[in-house]
C-alpha cells in the first residue's frame, strides 16, 4: 500500500505546476495586448497631423491642422496674401447686407506667391494687395500720383481710395502729364465780346477790415496762379499807409513774381482807413487776357523757421484772433484765353506755339498781316 502513495503525490504536484504555467501564459498574453493597444493609441495621437502643421498651426481633432493667421494649406505650410475690396465681384445674394465689392486676396487683380506671402499684381495695379490702380506711365516724371479721394474731393465712390490719377506739375498736362502746355492768349483779331462790346480787362477788388484798427506792422501776401499752373507768393505787403502801403508797392510786388508770371498790372487804392482798406487790381496786359484766376489773400502770418516768406500777418489792435477777413470780388475779363490765341497749333513736345501765317508771339497773340 505504501508503494503507491509517492506516485499519487508526484502526479498531483505535476498537475499544480501545469496549472501555474497556463495561468502565467494568460497573464503575459494580456499584458502584450494592453501594450500593443497603448502604442497604437499613442501613435494615432502624436504622429498623424501633416508635417506637424509646419510649425505654423495646432494639431486638432481628427488630426487636422488649425493654422495661425496668414498661414494656410493642409499642413499650414503656405503663406496667405493680404486681402482688400475686390475690383470686380459677383454679389452673394444669400448673405444678408452683403456689400457689392467684398474682400478678395490680392483684390482679385494679382496672383499670391504662397512661399513669400506677397501679391504679384496684374499689369496696371499696385500696392501690397494690388488694391490701387497705377498711374499711367508713372506720370512721366512730371506729376504726382494721387488717390482720387485726394485729387478730387467731390468724388466719393466706393473706389475713391483705390483709383489713382496724375496731378501734373506746372507747365504739363494730359492724363499722364506727358504734354507740355502752350501759352494762352487773346485772339488778336477778335476785340469784341458776344454782345458787341469792346473786350474788358479783368478786375479784382481785395478788401480787409478789423474791429478796432490794424495793428502797426500788419502785412499780407497775394498768391497768383499763372497760365502754367504755377502758384506764386508776393513779398509781404503792408496794410497801413504809415508802414509804406501804396498802389505802386502792390504793383511792384505782383510784377516781381518769378518767370514773368504777370508782365503788367494796374493797382488802384480805395479805402485806406485805420480799420478797413481795399484796392483793385486790373490785369491790363495782352499777356494776361480774359478771365484770370482769383487772387488768394494770406493774412495768417508766419514767423516759424522755414517760412517763405516770413510775414507778420494782419492783426487787430485789441482782438488777437482777427485776421482781417479778406474778400476778393471779381469782375471777369471778357477777352479770350485760348491756347495759342486760337491762331496756332500747340507743339506739346516742346510747349511752343506754331503760329499760323500772319501771326506771331509766344501765344500767337500778335498779327503781322491784315488780310
Amino acid at each position: 500500500g505504501w508503494g503507491g502513495r509517492p506516485r499519487r503525490e508526484q502526479q498531483a504536484a505535476q498537475a499544480d505546476a501545469q496549472q501555474l504555467v497556463t495561468q502565467e501564459r494568460g497573464r503575459m498574453r494580456g499584458l502584450a495586448l494592453a501594450a500593443a493597444g497603448l502604442l497604437a493609441s499613442v501613435g494615432s495621437t502624436l504622429a498623424e497631423c501633416n508635417n506637424a502643421c509646419s510649425g505654423h498651426g495646432r494639431c486638432g481633432n481628427d488630426d487636422v491642422c488649425s493654422c495661425y493667421p496668414m498661414w494656410g494649406g493642409s499642413d499650414c505650410g503656405e503663406r496667405k496674401c493680404p486681402s482688400r475690396l475686390a475690383w470686380a465681384d459677383i454679389k452673394d445674394t444669400t448673405v444678408t447686407n452683403r456689400e457689392p465689392h467684398f474682400y478678395a486676396e490680392c483684390s482679385g487683380r494679382g496672383r499670391c506667391d504662397k512661399e513669400l506671402g506677397q501679391c504679384v499684381c496684374d499689369s496696371g495695379f499696385e500696392g501690397e494687395a494690388c488694391d490701387r490702380l497705377s498711374c499711367p506711365n508713372n506720370c512721366n516724371g512730371h506729376g504726382r500720383c494721387e488717390l482720387m479721394s485726394s485729387a478730387n474731393s467731390a468724388y466719393d465712390g466706393w473706389d475713391a481710395d483705390k483709383i489713382q490719377v496724375c496731378v501734373c506739375d506746372a507747365g504739363y498736362e494730359g492724363y499722364d502729364c506727358l504734354d507740355r502746355k502752350c501759352k494762352l492768349g487773346d485772339d488778336p483779331i477778335s476785340r469784341y465780346d458776344s454782345s458787341g462790346s469792346a473786350e474788358a480787362a479783368e478786375e479784382q477788388n481785395v478788401a480787409f477790415s478789423v474791429t478796432n484798427g490794424f495793428a502797426s506792422g500788419s502785412t499780407f501776401l497775394l498768391e497768383y496762379e499763372d497760365w502754367r499752373g504755377a502758384k506764386w507768393l508776393t513779398r509781404p505787403i503792408p496794410v497801413l499807409s504809415a508802414d509804406g502801403l501804396s498802389a505802386s508797392f502792390i504793383e511792384e510786388a505782383l510784377l516781381s513774381l518769378p518767370q514773368r508770371a504777370i508782365d503788367s498790372v494796374t493797382v488802384t487804392l480805395g479805402t485806406t482807413g485805420a480799420a478797413a482798406m481795399d484796392f483793385t487790381v486790373t490785369f491790363d496786359s495782352t499777356e494776361t487776357p480774359g478771365n484770370q484766376p482769383k487772387l488768394i489773400v494770406h493774412t495768417e502770418g508766419c514767423s516759424d523757421h522755414g517760412c517763405q516768406p516770413v510775414y507778420a500777418g494782419i492783426r487787430d489792435t485789441s482782438v488777437v484772433a482777427e485776421r482781417g477777413s479778406p474778400t476778393v470780388t471779381e469782375t471777369d475779363g471778357t477777352g479770350q484765353r485760348l491756347v495759342c490765341s486760337g491762331r496756332g497749333k500747340c507743339d506739346s513736345e516742346f510747349g511752343e506755339c506754331r503760329c499760323h501765317r500772319g501771326f506771331y508771339g509766344h501765344a500767337c497773340e500778335k498779327q503781322t498781316l491784315v488780310l
